[in-house]
């Protein structure tokens, strides 16, 4: 982070932060682009019994290990779910990993891939991985899963979603719609 940071202010990028962008903001500004960055937000699974007290949000998480329990159930095995796990499994948790599909982390690039799984393979004592499986209800501390058919129930005192995250779509059509005028006359700007 540190070194984006400097990379901005090398290049004389100007940032505001905790700033609305209303229309007379950004006229005020008067830019000569607009990026729209306003980045995602959790996916959360229609799972029966998602409100939980044990239930957390997986990113959101990172910043409180210490308030996860040693029996851990995470839904999704992509990169957060794997690098999640990871972390918790070299702490000394009990980790499940609940993956729909056949692989663990199939957005990440080959190499990562390899690499988080040679990791996991350090820390194999704790970490469970259920492929082709799907999680159909989650329990006070108990997780009901689906395998082939066949429900297995796993024990956990947190679990963690992390089946992806969603564009924040509806703000992005607000921002468009709030500033056609201003990106118009971007585009017209540009396109000269």
């Amino acid at each position: 982070m540190q070194y984006l940071r400097i990379q901005i202010e090398k290049a004389s990028i100007d940032v505001r932060y905790h700033i609305k962008a209303t229309p007379s903001v950004v006229e005020e500004l008067n830019p000569d682009a607009i990026i729209i960055a306003i980045g995602a937000q959790p996916v959360m699974p229609n799972i029966k019994g998602i409100e939980k007290p044990i239930v957390k949000e997986a990113v959101s998480s990172y910043e409180q290990i210490e308030d996860i329990g040693k029996k851990v159930v995470i839904i999704g095995g992509g990169t957060v779910g794997c690098e999640m796990a990871l972390k918790l499994a070299e702490e000394g948790h009990f980790v499940s990993i609940i993956e729909a599909t056949d692989t663990l982390n199939a957005q990440g690039h080959m190499l990562y891939r390899i690499g988080i799984r040679h990791a996991m393979d350090k820390v194999k004592e704790n970490i469970t991985c259920f492929m082709f499986s799907l999680c159909v209800e989650i329990q006070d501390h108990v997780v009901v899963i689906e395998k082939e058919r066949e429900q297995i129930l796993i024990e956990a005192n947190t679990v963690l979603i992390a089946v992806g995250q969603a564009s924040k779509k509806e703000e992005h059509i607000v921002f468009i719609i709030l500033h056609r005028q201003l990106i118009q006359l971007v585009i017209v700007i540009e396109w000269k």
